[in-house]
């Protein structure tokens, strides 16, 4: 019996003096939302690209800019506070492993800031231009 105890023991100092994989929650919640917000975005462009295709009505497209351009906003937001978490979790923790997810952070950031030029560019031409 005091044999299980001291195995039992032994493995919980072990467990305790690992340093854990798992990303702070902060970040977890940003990274989710980040994933959400990609794929909600590319969702968009697929259905601007189909819509163009398929001759959708031209207040239905101008809808679908909005959301591409709200959605790419936000993913903007999202990815440089996770950017910014990365940089201060990874110096904090001195986890250099952590710094794989900036990667990913930077890629969204680039993808949502000329995914929102674009659209706005778009939105812009296709309402004319007023003199």
């Amino acid at each position: 019996m005091s044999e299980n105890t001291s195995n039992a023991e032994t493995k919980q100092e072990e467990s305790s003096t690992q340093v854990s994989r798992r990303l702070p929650p902060l970040l977890r919640l940003t990274r989710r939302a980040c994933i959400f917000l990609f794929l909600t975005l590319s969702a968009f462009v697929v259905f601007y690209i189909t819509g163009n295709f398929q001759n959708f009505l031209d207040s239905n497209t101008v809808l679908i800019l909005m959301a591409v351009s709200f959605n790419s906003i936000m993913l903007t937001i999202f990815s440089g506070l996770a950017f910014f978490e990365t940089i201060f979790f990874a110096i904090k923790d001195k986890r250099p492993g952590i710094l794989f997810n900036l990667f990913f952070f930077t890629l969204t950031l680039a993808c949502s800031i000329a995914t929102l030029v674009l659209s706005i560019s778009i939105n812009n031409l296709s309402e004319g231009f007023n003199f």
